[in-house]
């Protein structure tokens, strides 16, 4: 039976916590999501939030998302 080379694994980073909103406008977060009803067709929805009000800034909704 063949042993086992053990597995070398990147040195852990130290990560920074993001800078926290100041002020409307300034930080975004964008979110595609998919769902199917029981019909089996499935649709998209793409969701841009501002991350100080936590006001939904634009929303989309389609069977299909292009990039245009």
């Amino acid at each position: 039976m063949r042993s086992k080379t053990p597995r070398s694994h990147a040195s852990p980073q130290v990560r920074t916590t993001p800078a926290a909103a100041e002020a409307a406008g300034v930080v975004w977060a964008m979110d595609f999501m998919s769902d199917s009803p029981s019909d089996g067709r499935r649709f998209w929805s793409w969701t841009v939030v501002d991350a100080f009000t936590r006001e939904a800034v634009a929303t989309r909704a389609d069977l299909q998302l292009t990039g245009d």
